[in-house]
């Protein structure tokens, strides 16, 4: 079994070292076609092409920062997670955006802080972006430490909860290019919640919107 599972993490490493380097690998064709399309004579499709090729960059770039992020190993340290949210929302209501935290008493928990704050951080975004607002809360349990994100937007078809954690499936309803993002980050936030022996559901809430529940074992 332990020689199994020694040849599964060298599968997994090994995949996600091949993704990083055909996403890095496609950066330099990108950058090609970038350049000829610039000197297209139809205003147009110039900008089309162009908006396509951003379209292509943006989704590269984020693969690449998932699959160095996952081959990277963060040392894993005693972290209070309240005080990881407060900074989070702190952040992004100094910039503006309509992100509150309810409060809440200090929850140490062992994980790799920057890898947490990123998962947050994705889920966070999501709420503000496809839901108006982010309101966030901290609960302990005897066996977990809860982290709700709830918004106030229309919610995800119930037939799609499961399947938005797929790499780059996107909601057509809620979910549009214009809005920014291509599709990974929640894909990235499940990742990284299950590294660290948690879970991430998300849930339609009964008076509206939706809340991203991560648990985390204590």
């Amino acid at each position: 079994f332990n020689e199994m599972q020694v040849r599964l993490r060298s599968l997994i490493e090994n995949r996600t070292r091949l993704l990083a380097v055909i996403s890095h690998d496609l950066r330099t064709p990108l950058t090609l076609l970038r350049l000829r399309a610039e000197n297209v004579e139809n205003s147009q499709e110039r900008d089309k092409m162009l908006s396509t090729i951003a379209e292509m960059d943006s989704m590269i770039e984020t693969t690449l920062k998932f699959a160095r992020d996952e081959t990277v190993a963060e040392p894993r340290r005693q972290t209070d997670v309240v005080s990881l949210l407060q900074s989070i929302t702190d952040d992004m209501s100094d910039a503006g955006l309509p992100v509150t935290m309810a409060p809440a008493q200090p929850l140490v928990f062992e994980c790799r802080p920057a890898a947490l704050k990123r998962a947050l951080t994705n889920l966070i975004d999501n709420a503000v972006k496809y839901g108006k607002r982010a309101q966030t809360a901290v609960h302990a349990t005897p066996k977990a430490i809860e982290i709700t994100i709830d918004d106030e937007g229309p919610g995800i078809p119930e037939q799609d909860l499961s399947r938005v954690f797929e790499p780059f499936y996107r909601l057509e309803e809620s979910r549009s290019r214009e809005t920014g993002g291509v599709g990974l980050g929640l894909a990235i936030a499940q990742s990284i919640v299950q590294s660290h022996g948690g879970e991430l559901i998300l849930a339609n809430r009964p008076m509206g919107g939706l809340r991203a529940l991560v648990t985390l074992p204590r």
